[in-house]
């Protein structure tokens, strides 16, 4: 699969997640003016859906699914929070590997989802992580670079192509 990293509008990979996303529980809340991030807006698409999966299939129903959206420190996070069971601090790294599962009812599939979206994220320079979310639940940051277009090194329109 190609990898088609281009300044994008942070708001288009996060809006086409939810609107592909069947749950109308999706709170999205990113404020205007964010700067532009480098990356590959189809791959971050897919990271997105499949957080925003992992947190329907573990919160309760009511709950809403929130994804923010903030700069810090020159980069953008991004941020998919949910009310569920959360991931316990000493499995946090065991569950990006491949076919690894909690020990709950609600596990489903093969337990690929979450060693997908790391590929995913680190194939288009961003990082990801999981942290308890205040008053329960978890939260996964995906924090991605800022588009270079001031200097040249990446204009607008440009992409840099690879394989993944």
């Amino acid at each position: 699969m190609a990898v088609a990293i281009r300044p994008t509008a942070i708001e288009e990979p996060i809006a086409a997640a939810a609107s592909s996303f069947l749950s109308s529980r999706v709170v999205i809340k990113v404020p205007a003016g964010l700067p532009l991030v480098r990356t590959d807006p189809t791959l971050l698409e897919r990271a997105l859906a499949n957080l925003l999966a992992n947190a329907d299939r573990h919160s309760p129903p009511a709950e809403p699914i929130v994804v923010d959206a903030q700069l810090v420190a020159n980069r953008i996070h991004v941020r998919v929070v949910d009310r569920g069971p959360g991931i316990p601090e000493d499995r946090r790294e065991a569950v990006f590997q491949p076919f690894q599962h909690l020990d709950d009812v609600a596990s489903q599939g093969i337990g690929l989802g979450l060693a997908i979206t790391r590929g995913f994220v680190d194939a288009v320079g961003g990082t990801l992580g999981l942290d308890d979310t205040p008053g329960g639940g978890l939260t996964a940051t995906i924090t991605l670079p800022l588009a270079e277009i001031d200097d040249g090194a990446l204009g607008a329109g440009a992409c840099e192509d690879a394989s993944l």
